[in-house]
């Protein structure tokens, strides 16, 4: 018997209140079967993003309350609760609160992480490793790493391929900084389309000797191919193939990065994962994640990429041989993230195989409960028009039938009684000319009709927060939000939420940055511009030691009246400084310049304001509603406005390369790689009709659109013209909406009556930055995120583990300052101290370069637990593993019998790595060093 459960539902179908009260079904039964109250524990509902999960957990614990307290309560939908049912949910409630961290309800990634986390040695992992969410610092890194080992033994060939790379790239016109092709060709390693293909050519791709034969096959292809098509693909591929004999070492020097630094990145975890459970039964993916599952909620499928899908595969098929009940919920017409990853296919048509009966478990949910009956009908007319309309454009009629296939179901109806007859629309179309002077002037004559939108509207909805502006770009949503402050209205949008927007945060990011170069005359204007007079710096961190100390005493002593608003960002500056400091240490230099390259674009979170109006994405409105909603710039391309980068196949002569990064443009479509190509544009053409049904589905009152009236040349549209609004103008302009006015076409009415009052929020007493000066009272110290006090075994240790012979004692004393271990006046006595302590060694040759050392290196033993000697010393003309070990721990304080215990197992440990003779000893820094058998 199937038991797996697929819903299709559209925008404002409730599809929150499904998921809610499914997972309700599975705690309480609503007949004679047991009862279990930690039946929680074996449910996992996914979704992909935190405000979902927190919603869905919100709405679940919400019910059960609701369930527990409200005597008319229905449940499942149409019968009330019966008080066994909520003596049930009493004690499920009861149950969850208790075990909040096992009420599995998260994000797809967040469950991946964890079972990761479980096969770290399998990964070999340490399983303290960290998961890197900034992929583009790593990436960029990563090339700098490459192109810094250019001068290494061995690199000559990747030096020759570089420097004809450069050549081309000159010769045809582009920049010779091949940084940023460099750059742009890393972040796609890491995508999952490319790690999909990788796994078919593990061995042997893109080997510099055979790109070279390579390059000439192409050649002599190009000069007696037999067809046109042939040819063109040989020259396609030439362009691309100094770039293939660069990639191989650009992926090396990435795995090297990220291992050094124990680092996974986010987009790799699936891929990673996968590769683990491949081939393996789903037991022992229980076993290692230590919980097992047994129901499986799937939200917004049609975001799931085919990796994930193959992940979560074989624990639902377990789950429904076993008898067991799961669920899979989304809306393919809502998918927006294939630049992701995501595959919407697979809720299209790959999910229901698992299914026996299908069409008796697949379900459709076409009732709107959010928007007004006008609104609904609107968008039923346009997009159920859809395929129709892209027939009508000769570069598009052959995507017709499989774009209409996607939009089959989009019909929906009014599912909310109060919103019959409720709605209005208001579209138009703007010249492009229109009087004005600059190329896209139907933009400015879109932000001069925001004043009177705004004043009109605001009539009728004086809480600011039920008006959302929905833009495609951070750069449409800072003209739009430069525009509503200028009128005085208050904005919430990205843009102002990013910590390089406040004035404060700004001033602090100036001193930082004159500090470490006070000479630059870049650094000397800003300063200019963001002080009456210029301060100080030479001594203004005074005994600072870390770098969140520096800011604080910056903060301090030059911005001593910070206005109440810049105080949230300060707040979060300050966050990023910790979180900066423990991947990456207390340099003040590193700090700045990671601020510079991307440090200044973080945001802060923000609580919603009545007051403000909202300015956001469409990407980051999914999901969410307004009561009025407006589309300013309507203006989605069918093509993609930036060609990716498809990893192609080559096949038959051009074989001898089985993997080729090429960017989706028009010249593909002459190349063997035009099937390939084709299937791109159809995905780029749904990707915008997507984004603008996201967008037209957002509001609940009142939805306004404005765009471009399209271009003609001689009777036809022009090409590069050709978007949703292209398709929404022809839309509007046939014989059923009419011949008033051809450039505004409106359907229902307006909110008419006395306006709604906006709700007064409780004043809520804002938290204020102070700074004290630590003092001796507090010494802030941050390294790795632990906390260091002050007493000196602890530091010397840290200054012991810097070193590996004892010309690198001033360096190491002088790393321990910079990062706040040891104050500045005290350096002096701890370098000299420490120098006695290893000439007191010297004759047992540690620190003289004797021996390779080892400083602190993880020992991971048979149960997966870690160890850290803090010195081995191995013989330099062995490898790792064999010959002779010596084990030192450092100890300050008073003898104890555990640390021989301790110093034992090490040395077991070494021994069961291979190393034949191996000795230990306790080293008391304050009196003698004993030797262990």
């Amino acid at each position: 018997m199937n038991t797996l459960e697929i819903i299709k539902a559209s925008a404002g179908s409730g599809k929150t209140w499904t998921l809610a009260r499914e997972y309700m079904k599975l705690l309480i039964p609503t007949d004679d079967s047991p009862f279990d109250p930690q039946a929680f524990r074996h449910i996992l509902a996914v979704t992909f993003t935190n405000k979902a999960t927190e919603e869905m957990k919100s709405r679940i614990i919400e019910d059960l309350y609701k369930m527990v307290n409200e005597p008319d309560f229905k449940f499942p939908a149409d019968q009330i609760a019966t008080p066994q049912m909520k003596a049930y949910a009493h004690r499920a409630l009861t149950a969850i609160l208790h075990d909040y961290v096992s009420f599995s309800v998260s994000t797809i990634d967040s469950f991946f992480q964890m079972v990761l986390r479980s096969f770290a040695r399998e990964i070999n992992q340490y399983a303290s490793y960290r998961v890197e969410l900034d992929k583009d610092a790593v990436m960029q890194q990563a090339v700098d790493r490459m192109l810094s080992s250019l001068d290494e033994t061995g690199n000559a060939a990747l030096l020759k391929w570089l420097t004809d790379y450069s050549i081309d790239q000159i010769s045809t016109g582009n920049r010779w900084d091949i940084s940023v092709p460099l750059y742009n060709i890393c972040s796609h390693l890491v995508n999952e389309e490319f790690l999909r293909l990788r796994r078919k050519y593990r061995d042997g791709l893109w080997e510099k000797e055979k790109i070279a034969d390579f390059q000439d096959s192409l050649r002599k292809i190009i000069a007696t191919g037999s067809s046109k098509e042939q040819v063109a693909t040989a020259k396609l591929l030439e362009q691309n193939v100094y770039l293939l004999g660069i990639v191989s070492d650009l992926y090396a020097h990435l795995g090297e990065l990220l291992k050094e630094n124990n680092l996974v990145l986010l987009s790799e975890t699936t891929d990673v994962l996968n590769r683990i459970i491949d081939g393996s039964d789903t037991p022992f993916i229980y076993e290692k994640v230590g919980t097992r599952f047994d129901h499986f909620m799937l939200d917004e499928f049609q975001d799931t990429s085919r990796l994930q899908w193959e992940n979560f595969q074989p624990l639902l098929k377990e789950s429904i041989d076993n008898g067991e009940s799961s669920l899979v919920v989304g809306d393919i017409k809502q998918s927006i993230y294939r630049w992701r990853g995501s595959d919407l296919n697979l809720l299209h048509s790959e999910v229901e195989k698992l299914l026996r009966d299908p069409q008796d478990h697949v379900h459709a949910k076409q009732g709107n409960w959010r928007s007004g009956e006008r609104i609904i009908d609107f968008n039923n007319a346009f997009f159920k028009q859809i395929a129709g309309l892209l027939g009508t454009l000769d570069k598009y009629k052959g995507f017709a039938p499989a774009i209409g296939a996607y939009y089959n179901d989009v019909k929906q109806t009014v599912a909310n009684p109060a919103n019959v007859g409720k709605g209005y629309v208001r579209v138009e179309f703007l010249s492009r000319g229109g009087g004005q002077t600059a190329p896209d002037s139907w933009t400015n004559q879109v932000l001069e009709k925001i004043p009177a939108l705004m004043e009109e509207l605001s009539q009728r909805y004086p809480k600011r927060s039920d008006i959302a502006f929905l833009v495609r770009s951070n750069l449409e949503g800072a003209q739009v939000a430069e525009t509503l402050l200028s009128l005085g209205y208050p904005v919430v949008t990205e843009d102002s939420l990013t910590l390089s927007s406040c004035v404060s945060v700004k001033r602090l990011a100036a001193l930082l940055t004159f500090i470490v170069d006070p000479g630059n005359s870049v650094n000397l204007t800003l300063m200019r511009g963001l002080f009456d007079t210029i301060p100080q710096l030479s001594s203004a961190a005074g005994d600072a030691d870390s770098l969140y100390e520096i800011c604080d005493t910056l903060i301090r002593n030059y911005l001593p009246k910070i206005p109440e608003g810049d105080q949230p960002f300060l707040f979060a500056f300050l966050d990023e400084v910790i979180a900066y400091t423990d991947k990456y240490g207390s340099n003040l230099a590193g700090f700045v310049d990671w601020w510079k390259k991307g440090g200044s674009e973080k945001k802060i979170s923000a609580p919603k304001r009545d007051d403000a109006v909202t300015v956001m994405t469409i990407h980051k409105s999914k999901g969410l509603n307004f009561n009025v909603v407006v589309i300013p710039f309507l203006y989605e391309k069918l093509s993609s406005v930036k060609p990716p980068i498809l990893w192609c196949e080559p096949k038959d002569e051009f074989a001898d390369i089985r993997l080729v990064p090429l960017t989706a443009k028009d010249e593909l479509s002459k190349t063997v790689f035009k099937d390939r190509y084709e299937e791109e544009k159809k995905m780029q053409c749904l990707d915008a009709i997507n984004i603008c049904y996201v967008a037209m589905t957002r509001p609940v009152k009142e939805l306004y659109i404005y765009a471009p009236v399209p271009k003609y040349q001689n009777d036809k549209l022009h090409g590069s013209y050709l978007s949703v609004a292209t398709l929404l103008y022809k839309h509007l302009h046939t014989d059923e909406y009419g011949k008033d006015d051809p450039f505004v076409k409106e359907f229902g009415s307006k909110l008419s009556g006395e306006p709604s009052e906006a709700s007064a929020a409780a004043p809520i007493a804002p938290i204020l930055f102070r700074s004290h000066p630590y003092g001796d009272k507090l010494r802030l110290s941050l390294k790795g995120g632990e906390f260091f006090s002050r007493e000196e075994g602890i530091r010397y240790h840290d200054i012991l583990s810097r070193i590996d012979c004892v010309e690198d004692l001033p360096q190491a004393v002088a790393e321990a300052v910079r990062e706040g271990i040891l104050g500045a006046a005290e350096a002096p006595e701890a370098e000299a101290r420490i120098a006695a302590l290893l000439d007191s060694v010297a004759d047992r040759h540690w620190f003289d370069g004797t021996y390779r050392p080892l400083n602190e290196i993880a020992i991971v033993d048979a149960d997966g637990k870690l160890h850290r000697p803090d010195r081995v010393l191995v013989e330099k003309e062995k490898p790792l593993g064999q010959g002779s070990a010596f084990v030192i721990d450092y100890k300050f304080g008073h003898r104890e019998e555990s640390y021989r215990w301790q110093l034992r197992r090490y040395m077991k440990l070494l021994r069961g790595m291979g190393y034949r003779d191996v000795r230990g000893t306790l080293w008391y820094c304050n009196e003698s060093a004993e030797d262990v058998e």
